[in-house]
């Protein structure tokens, strides 16, 4: 559990400059909240509903009509079980990606494009929530 400088930071957004595309990142943050600012930026209802968790949904990750992508937790990641659930949603997330871009994962052929992505965005993630505290 991460105890020092609890993580405050609700929402902010990664760029991936080299596939043009935005990870929107939203932690612990309610439906109100993450629709309010999904509407905010031109997504449609129809777009943002999908967004919404459901009670047995911990995380989700989504891909919009103008190439952003949303990555949901329903709380902070500050314990091993969220921890990994952030890990699962940044998977979906570089999947998501890669499947826009056409790049089937292949091993030996398209994993490392894949593994460099998610290091990306993990890194990203963590340096954005301070999670080594430096």
């Amino acid at each position: 559990m991460i105890t020092e400088n609890q993580i405050t930071i609700k929402r902010f957004t990664i760029s991936v400059p080299i596939y043009l595309i935005d990870v929107i990142v939203s932690f612990g943050e309610t439906d109100a909240e993450v629709k309010e600012y999904l509407t905010s930026i031109g997504l449609t209802k129809k777009e943002v509903k999908p967004s919404m968790l459901k009670d047995k949904s911990d995380g989700i990750a989504l891909m919009y009509s103008n190439n952003n992508l949303l990555l949901r937790l329903k709380k902070l990641p500050e314990t091993y079980y969220y921890l990994g659930v952030l890990h699962h949603e940044i998977f979906h997330v570089v999947t998501l990606i890669m499947n826009k871009l056409s790049m089937k994962f292949e091993l030996y052929k398209s994993d490392e494009a894949y593994a460099y992505l998610l290091e990306y965005i993990t890194v990203e993630i963590y340096k954005e929530i301070n999670f080594l505290k430096l």
